[in-house]
């Protein structure tokens, strides 16, 4: 009988690294092609997914985003002529501007991830029964394990 072989931690390390740029470079893929024909950088993806349930100032995304404001700036001007988000100056302070999604902005947000979800599907359509438990597995581990270390990070305030 074989023994089996466990994975070290390093192994599976050097296989999250392969994996997570391949899984970047298609979302991007997906990002770029619309069925309105729009383009969108990744900038714009993080911006709209970051202003998805509450507006944020410019800087507060900047910040986050590790841009500049003024590169920022450049973004939301182009999604603002796109449609995908809104600038409010604040009624208490005029020098900050809230930056806001739109409806727009919401629809096409959600058919790239609809497209990333039909990609994704296609791709392992070709998987056996057990390929797809085993998958789904590994997922279920992989997603507990960054929960886990995103709960030990420290936080802006620290």
């Amino acid at each position: 009988m074989t023994e089996r072989h466990v994975p070290t931690s390093d192994e599976i390390a050097e296989m999250a690294v392969r994996i997570f740029p391949l899984m970047g470079r298609l979302m991007e893929a997906r990002m770029r092609v619309t069925e309105r024909g729009f383009g969108m950088s990744p900038v714009h993806f993080h911006v709209l997914n970051m202003i998805d349930h509450q507006p944020h100032t410019l800087n507060e995304i900047a910040d986050r985003q590790k841009i500049s404001s003024a590169s920022l700036s450049r973004s939301v001007t182009v999604m603002e002529e796109r449609g995908w988000v809104n600038r409010d100056r604040s009624t208490e302070d005029r020098r900050v501007v809230y930056i806001s999604i739109t409806p727009s902005g919401h629809k096409i947000l959600r058919d790239i991830e609809d497209r990333s979800r039909d990609y994704l599907v296609s791709s392992f359509e070709g998987l056996s029964d057990d390929e797809r438990t085993e998958l789904m597995r590994g997922l279920d581990i992989l997603i507990g394990a960054f929960s886990d270390s995103l709960t030990r990070l420290p936080s802006d305030e620290d």
